[in-house]
Order: structure tokens, then C-alpha cells, then sequence
């Protein structure tokens, strides 16, 4: 199966992410010789084998709450994790540091984030960039929903293995 043919034309209706990541995960094990048994959870055959080109419904992953008050859906590219968060109002990270280049796209509400003793609120459209190694807390003002990329992968979050 080509690239192109997992790509729906305009004109037709809105591609369904499970289906296209089904079709684009049989195709990997096709091309790549890796059968897997079905009983393996699909979560793990999906981190294993993210291409070029896969889709993922981040509305059938697994919720998690690293911490109290963030709820997240977590996967892996090959070399990053990102994450999808509901944050109550209130809720907050402690201040810490990781080895990871980190983002965080702001898609509602806000979030105060202070990095290296500087601290601004981060609204819808803002993203922010923290270095590695750079100390950081965070606190959701009101309802946040945000997107966080970390670059290395992660494999835990607040504790959580992801």
C-alpha cells in the first residue's frame, strides 16, 4: 500500500484515524516482517511501529493522571513523546528539571509557567519552549487543554510509566 492511498481526497469524508492507523499498522508488519500476536495490547504494537505516516486518534488512547489534577493521553513517536492534557483549574507541577527539550502548546484555558524564575501565563495560540536541564513549574489558572511534546522520548511521567 502506498502513502498516498491512506491520504482521503477532500471531496470525501473525514479519514477515521483508527481505520487508517489499522490499515497503515498492517501494512508496516507487511513491509518490516513484524507479526505480532494479537493478544499484545494495541497501545504497545502502536508505539513500536509509528512511521512516517501514522495516524493516531488520541481520543482511544489510555487516560492517565500523572499527577493530581492532569489527565493525559500519552504516545511515543520514535523519538518523542507527546502528550494531550485536561488540567482542572488549580492543579500545578512542582518545579523540576529533565534532559528533555520540552514544548507546550496551549489549546484552552491558561497556564502560568515559570522557567528559570521568569513566569508568564501561556494562553490558546502561545506555545513554550523549555530547554533541557532548565528548571520549570507549572499551574493551570482555569480548565487547560494543552499538548506537550518532550524530545527525548519519555518513558515516565510524575512516576507513571508511560
Amino acid at each position: 500500500m502506498r502513502i498516498s492511498s491512506l491520504v482521503r481526497p477532500k471531496t470525501s469524508k473525514p479519514c477515521r484515524c483508527k481505520d487508517v492507523t489499522r490499515r497503515a499498522v498492517s501494512t508496516i508488519r507487511q513491509v518490516h516482517g513484524q507479526w505480532q500476536a494479537p493478544s499484545l495490547p494495541r497501545r504497545k504494537s502502536l508505539v513500536s511501529l509509528v512511521t512516517a505516516m501514522t495516524f493516531i486518534d488520541t481520543n482511544h488512547l489510555n487516560l492517565m493522571e500523572p499527577r493530581a489534577g492532569w489527565k493525559g493521553r500519552f504516545f511515543h513517536s520514535q523519538n518523542m513523546t507527546l502528550a494531550y492534557y485536561a488540567v482542572a483549574a488549580g492543579a500545578w507541577i512542582h518545579d523540576h528539571s529533565h534532559p528533555n527539550d520540552e514544548v507546550w502548546k496551549v489549546i484552552d484555558g491558561e497556564l502560568e509557567i515559570t522557567i528559570a524564575a521568569e513566569t508568564q501565563v501561556a494562553r490558546p495560540g502561545c506555545a513554550v519552549v523549555v530547554l533541557p536541564d532548565t528548571a520549570h513549574l507549572v499551574k493551570a489558572l482555569t480548565d487547560v487543554r494543552a499538548i506537550v511534546i518532550d524530545y527525548q522520548r519519555r518513558y515516565s511521567i510524575g512516576g507513571t510509566e508511560l
